[in-house]
């Protein structure tokens, strides 16, 4: 049962925290999430960077073993958890993704699973982007194709169809946003991810595991 959820903006105050060495401060960024939520949390210079990149993060929640983020970046809410066990071999991110839609006559809420493969060659200093252009183009189309579909999924012929022209696109955005999750992952528990070289060759595909309308 998760422990703790601690709601977090960006670019607020936050008190020193004290800086570990390497993965003792694991157990440091556990007994932080366990704070009052009345408590100001050290995030900087993460938070920093957050909001260099656009992101407003959501949550943290942490049960000792994994650690749970949810951000919003471009109208979409990202969810994904980080088992620390992993921390030196990650390998792939796996992203539980929502966005809300509304127009004048109905309001609708698309939800997806992507299994992201992390590129190896993650880069240090990041260009920030401000959309998500491809992975917005795919939402409209999969929502236009719902008025005469009796329902969707990942399963559907013309789902298939049109994740696969846009998949090149949609890896190259996955591909920014495992950066920048990886770079507040350093910044925050002060330590060094290594990607799994095993899971880096490029014709690993970006993998659309679940998908649904309501």
């Amino acid at each position: 049962m998760l422990e703790k959820i601690v709601n977090i903006t960006p670019g607020s105050d936050y008190k020193q925290a004290s800086k570990p060495a390497r993965y003792s401060n694991i157990s440091n960024f556990a007994s932080v999430l366990n704070s009052s939520l009345n408590d100001s949390i050290s995030l900087s210079p993460a938070t920093a960077f957050l909001s260099s990149v656009n992101w407003k993060l959501r949550k943290l929640q942490n049960d000792k073993d994994r650690v749970l983020i949810v951000f919003e970046f471009d109208g979409f809410e990202f969810l994904t958890q980080i088992h620390l066990s992993d921390l030196s071999r990650l390998s792939i991110f796996d992203f539980d993704i929502k966005k809300h839609l509304e127009n004048y006559s109905n309001k609708t809420e698309v939800y997806m699973k992507i299994i992201s493969p992390i590129d190896q060659k993650l880069r240090e200093n990041i260009d920030p982007k401000f959309n998500l252009p491809a992975l917005n183009q795919f939402i409209d189309e999969i929502v236009a194709i719902s008025s005469f579909r009796y329902s969707i999924s990942e399963d559907n012929a013309e789902v298939k169809e049109i994740f696969y022209e846009h998949e090149n696109n949609i890896r190259a955005e996955f591909n920014y946003i495992g950066e920048c999750l990886k770079n507040f992952l350093e910044k925050f528990l002060s330590v060094k991810l290594f990607i799994n070289q095993s899971f880096s060759n490029p014709e690993t595909v970006l993998l659309l595991k679940k998908l649904g309308i309501k």
